[in-house]
């Protein structure tokens, strides 16, 4: 305690209060300047992602048998494997923001927000499937070996 009965934290909360206020500004200006760099960044790579030079393609036949299908393979296990992370993060990011007060509300919104990608992966996941057995199932080009039967 100091001669007018105050503590050095309430001294130095007042002393410290236009600190605190120039912090906060900065900081929000700071937070907002990258959100718009990051939103800036976001578009140009959607950009670059969805500008695809036409006629361009250097694909043979024999690329449509392995090559290609691998790559479309990799690419469907890789969006099933995000999506299935994403309601994982949203599941936890639902009982950390609703902390146990409106328990009633997880069922209800976690199966209105399920409703879509299990849709989605209802119907994609069958083009999964007949895409790898294709790929790496018996194929119809692949010659057949017939043995001879004696009797």
């Amino acid at each position: 305690m100091n001669n007018d009965g105050k503590k050095p934290r309430d001294v130095f909360r007042e002393e410290h209060k236009a600190l605190v206020k120039e912090g906060e500004a900065w900081l929000k200006e700071t937070s907002q300047a990258c959100m718009v760099v990051s939103t800036l960044i976001a578009t140009v790579m959607f950009a670059a992602v969805f500008t695809v030079p036409v006629l361009t393609s250097r694909y043979g036949e024999r690329d449509f048998l392995k090559s290609l299908p691998q790559k479309l393979i990799l690419g469907f296990a890789s969006l099933f494997v995000s999506i299935a992370t994403m309601m994982t993060a949203f599941g936890a990011t639902l009982v950390i923001v609703l902390n146990g007060t409106v328990t009633w509300a997880y069922i209800p919104v976690t199966l209105l927000a399920s409703i879509p990608v299990l849709l989605f992966g209802l119907l994609r996941f069958p083009l999964f499937v007949d895409i790898v057995l294709s790929t790496y199932g018996p194929g119809i080009f692949v010659k057949k070996k017939y043995k001879n039967k004696q009797d």
